[in-house]
């Protein structure tokens, strides 16, 4: 698994997200324009806590973004996350 910190955390968020990858192991590196990229599925994962123009920038710079926009947001991807097994394609 591969837990480089190449930037710091925007947020709470991003780091409960990380923690999440790491208990469900899957392997992601912190990229430098987007939050996360998971390796084995060729997908990146944007975390934000509200809008902003930066967010359709980052979105635009890669394919298969997940946007993970507000507590609700996270709470949801992370719940279902967790209950369910993770093998890539």
């Amino acid at each position: 698994m591969i837990t480089e910190k190449t930037k710091p955390y925007g947020g709470a968020y991003e780091k409960e997200i990380e923690e999440l990858l790491i208990k469900k192991g899957v392997r992601y590196s912190r990229e430098q324009r987007l939050d996360f990229y998971l390796i084995d599925f060729d997908v990146y994962i944007e975390v934000k806590q509200y809008h902003s123009d930066r967010s359709l920038d980052q979105l635009k710079s890669q394919e298969n973004v997940i946007l993970l926009q507000g507590v609700k947001a996270v709470n949801f991807f992370i719940d279902n996350i967790t209950k369910t097994p993770i093998a890539p394609f």
